[in-house]
């Protein structure tokens, strides 16, 4: 295990106080947050994370209770679990509940910090879910946030990628709340000094063989030091706030000339979008292709740039174009966006109550005593097939004027028992009933943000 550093040596930063700390807070939560409202904070025990939980702890006083912590082992290092046991060593000084969440699976050869990214965020959602938890906080900061700029600029982002992280961001039902994107590490390091707090140091932060540390190794590099720095974050901020100005037109744009349809597909009008310019073109869709297409991030500009052309100049009814796991053709006088279903794999997910996720667009639900189930397209079974199943003709009748791609798409429920395919319009999303068997539950639940802060749609 790493050895805990200690809270004395001096960083040269500036401790966050109090006072600053909770107009923070007041900027990034989505709401004023109730009295029992329960706080979820993902803590790895270095100094960032450290200083989040200590901050938490400091502003929510006798209601601390509500804070849980989350320590994700990946096993990825030996000294892994003992770092994770230390981080609960001091939650307990601190009367705090923690958990921690250990990855199934071996980790690639390559790629490993993503994959490890991508499986932290998994589990610690999931525990969100399971506990009814909706805001988790992590302890991303300017200098992490500089560093996804640099990320992104060699990935030839467009204007939403290069908004860098946003410091409130719903997924899966959750709220991520990043507080301290504006504050420097060392700032940190000098508010874990102000709490006498330790805090552990994770070597592979320093492993030249990520393209993180080298980045972080660029930036601390730049010939004007902090003043190339802040113009960077600078240029954050603006994209930031770009995005946001963005997000409103978006909608409105969405609302007045496009349509997302049961089954997560959507539709958009040729003329309105061939009227955008092409910044605006792009930054919707991305947004689409993204939420609909399950990816993790945006497009490449490139690539969208390409499909942008492609929109403008073909004759459009013969247009049909592959993008982020999205298939894009034709239809009368609308463009429509749909999934690929062939991407799309089946899964099985037992009747154990919790939400899970599939195809990383959609949370299901299956109620205990309702049966395993194997969630896929349709694709998959068979449109043929599935009309010749006369209980289901409800389900039938729904499907038939859907565009042969989007239907092809749409999630198909079996139970695992006998094989039966589930009538699954008739759930509801758990919050509010449509009249149906509320045994399983399907909601679209978009990766990215698509039309508002928080959207979903019964399936």
């Amino acid at each position: 295990m790493a050895e805990p550093q200690t809270a004395c040596d001096r960083s040269g930063g500036d401790a966050v106080t109090p006072t600053v700390f909770g107009n923070l807070l007041a900027g990034v939560l989505p709401a004023a947050p109730k009295v029992d409202q329960p706080w979820a904070v993902a803590v790895s025990g270095g100094a960032d994370s450290m200083a989040l939980l200590r901050l938490l702890v400091e502003h929510l006083g006798p209601r601390r209770g509500n804070v849980t912590v989350l320590t994700v082992d990946h096993g990825l290092r030996a000294a892994a679990g003992d770092e994770a046991r230390q981080v609960g060593v001091w939650c307990r000084q601190l009367d705090i509940d923690h958990h921690i969440l250990r990855i199934d699976g071996a980790a690639p050869t390559t790629g490993i910090q993503a994959w490890a990214r991508t499986q932290r965020y998994q589990v610690m959602l999931q525990f969100c879910r399971d506990n009814k938890i909706q805001q988790l906080f992590l302890g991303h900061h300017r200098d992490d946030q500089l560093e996804t700029l640099v990320h992104r600029l060699r990935r030839e982002s467009g204007p939403e990628g290069l908004a860098a992280m946003a410091a409130a961001h719903p997924r899966r039902g959750v709220h991520l709340i990043r507080p301290l994107l504006t504050v420097r590490h060392l700032d940190l390091i000098a508010t874990c000094r102000r709490f006498g707090q330790q805090w552990l140091d994770d070597p592979s932060n320093h492993d030249r063989r990520f393209q993180r540390v080298r980045d972080r190794l660029l930036l601390a590099a730049l010939p004007g030091g902090e003043a190339d720095r802040s113009a960077l974050w600078r240029f954050a901020d603006a994209m930031a706030r770009t995005r946001q100005v963005m997000d409103r037109q978006l909608q409105d744009f969405f609302t007045a000339h496009g349509q997302l349809h049961q089954g997560a597909w959507a539709s958009v009008q040729i003329a309105a979008l061939r009227q955008l310019p092409p910044a605006a073109s792009g930054f919707f869709l991305s947004r689409l292709l993204r939420a609909l297409g399950g990816a993790e991030y945006p497009p490449r500009t490139t690539r969208l740039n390409r499909l942008i052309e492609q929109i403008n100049s073909s004759d459009l009814p013969y247009f049909t174009a592959t993008l982020s796991g999205c298939v894009l053709f034709v239809k009368n006088d609308r463009i429509v966006i749909c999934r690929e279903w062939q991407h799309a794999a089946t899964m099985h997910y037992p009747d154990d109550g919790r939400w899970h996720r599939w195809d990383n667009r959609f949370e299901i639900r299956v109620s205990k005593g309702f049966g395993s189930i194997m969630c896929g397209s349709l694709g998959e079974i068979g449109w043929g097939d599935l009309r010749r199943e006369r209980q289901l003709h409800e389900l039938v009748t729904a499907l038939t004027p859907l565009p042969r791609q989007a239907r092809s798409a749409f999630p198909i429920i079996r139970k695992l028992d006998d094989g039966r395919v589930v009538n699954h319009l008739r759930g509801y999303d758990g919050s509010r009933s449509n009249g149906g068997d509320d045994r399983l539950n399907i909601v679209f639940r978009p990766n990215g943000r698509l039309l508002g802060p928080d959207e979903w749609i019964d399936v």
